[in-house]
């Protein structure tokens, strides 16, 4: 039996007995390299995994863009003309209303906490000046991150809107259920798409219906109809344009929220491929030594077996 040194962890006493097997040597010193050899190839199958699924979650990204361009070239002019009645610098008033618009669901990178962060920013500025806020989030993300802080503020949320077709009906249906309440103000945080690569976080300002009137009193005078036709048309045009504004967001919410995972899947699969040509290095330095390290310590057991 030979005893430290180059073979101190490998038992030969089995030598002198029998016969060599070289065979039997090999597996030996195989199994010291090959457990993290095989931990660097069950990490490369997980990585390729990853990769594959983040180019196909960006194939998705893109054609669910594109749906929500379309949908967004439709919604634009009317919101733009709606959004130029209502969307008017706002004074402290006693009530206001936060509309948080968010998605519902995440790897989309930070498009979701930038919103929440705007609306942590309008919570504050009207908390100080002692604006009573009501709270209204239109997805989960952003129910998820404010709930623990502000739950007496918040009113109702809505989930799972990606699920169904956005329509001006039901969206009818949100603006009937938040003017249940009378407001000074209503503010709507959402992200602008503006490119491929780029949105920005936006607040659309909606003044009251007492103060929409008082501000286009002079141009309804204009217009020869009975006056309590007049009130009834100021009142749709109100609703309409808040349905509007609130349908914009979420239109221009959904693009930007496709073109951020978009993005982020795109990211991830870079970084996928990369981290799979360093593991590559690695898993074939590593089995070039294991085999190198055999085949010596296979010459040298011969050796010091014939001189034995």
């Amino acid at each position: 039996m030979m005893n430290g040194g180059f073979f101190g962890r490998t038992n030969f006493s089995h030598i002198n007995n029998t016969r060599w097997n070289p065979q039997q040597l090999v597996q030996q010193i195989q199994s010291r390299n090959s457990a993290t050899l095989k931990a660097v190839k069950i990490r490369m199958k997980t990585v390729k995994t990853i990769e594959k699924t983040t180019k196909t979650m960006k194939m998705v990204a893109s054609a669910r863009l594109k749906e929500s361009q379309a949908k967004l070239a439709r919604v634009l002019p009317f919101a733009e003309t709606s959004l130029k009645i209502i969307n008017q610098p706002i004074e402290p008033k006693e009530k206001s209303l936060l509309v948080l618009i968010t998605s519902d669901r995440g790897l989309c990178g930070g498009i979701n906490s930038q919103s929440v962060r705007k609306a942590r920013e309008i919570l504050k500025q009207k908390k100080a000046k002692g604006v009573k806020v009501d709270v209204i989030c239109l997805g989960d993300k952003g129910v998820g991150q404010l709930r623990s802080e502000i739950p007496k503020q918040m009113l109702w949320n809505t989930f799972d809107l990606a699920k169904f077709p956005i329509n001006f009906l039901g969206i009818g249906v949100l603006t009937d259920k938040i003017l249940e309440n009378q407001y000074d103000d209503i503010s709507i945080i959402y992200n602008k798409f503006i490119s491929l690569v780029s949105y920005q976080t936006t607040t659309a300002d909606i003044n009251s219906y007492k103060t929409m009137t008082e501000k286009y009193a002079d141009v309804f005078a204009q217009y020869d109809f009975p006056e309590d036709m007049r009130l009834t048309t100021m009142q749709s045009l109100f609703e309409f344009s808040i349905s509007s504004a609130i349908l914009n967001g979420l239109v221009q919410n959904e693009a930007a929220e496709q073109s951020a995972r978009m993005t982020a899947m795109d990211n991830a699969s870079r970084n996928a491929s990369d981290m799979l040509k360093n593991l590559n290095i690695v898993y074939n330095k590593g089995r070039q030594a294991a085999i190198t390290k055999e085949l010596s310590e296979i010459i040298s057991g011969a050796a010091a077996t014939k001189s034995a």
